[in-house]
């Protein structure tokens, strides 16, 4: 008899709890109140968004230049020293690099985040030479690369 009770106690609650679709929070609002309370409010701030004046966006422009003052200049790889390499092309490591094996050196790595070459077209094993650059961080970026037969 007791695990009788026990039993329906235990179904009761499970149900009890799965039989409710809207969560509520802390101070009582239900989820969905809350989705429909975040979409009104997205629609006023897009309403104000229009109707400020236009001297506001003039001191947003303002700001945002001055935002990008204060940025790190992006390394402009014309100004930065090219150097060639001869090797053998490994294949990719991943979608933006590419691994070189040098005879001096060994394997090495390069970025090919600024280049439009096709990497499937080139076969692993192939005898390569490329110009590429030492950014500020020590990556070896690529600029070019040709095939040699």
């Amino acid at each position: 008899m007791r695990m009788l009770a026990v039993l329906f106690l235990l179904t009761s609650i499970f149900l009890a709890g799965c039989g409710t679709d809207v969560k509520q929070s802390a101070n009582g609002s239900t989820e969905e109140n809350t989705i429909e309370e975040n979409e009104t409010t997205e629609a006023t701030e897009e309403v104000k968004e229009t109707e400020e004046p236009q001297e506001e966006t003039a001191e947003v422009t303002q700001e945002a230049e001055g935002e990008e003052a204060t940025e790190e200049p992006a390394v402009d790889s014309e100004q930065v020293s090219t150097e060639s390499l001869e090797g053998v092309y490994n294949g990719q490591v991943d979608t933006h690099s590419i691994e070189v094996d040098h005879a001096d050196h060994g394997p090495m790595i390069f970025q090919t985040l600024e280049t439009e070459v096709d990497f499937d077209s080139i076969k692993e094993g192939s005898n390569v030479t490329l110009e590429y650059y030492v950014d500020e961080n020590g990556l070896n970026v690529l600029k070019t690369i040709t095939v040699v037969n």
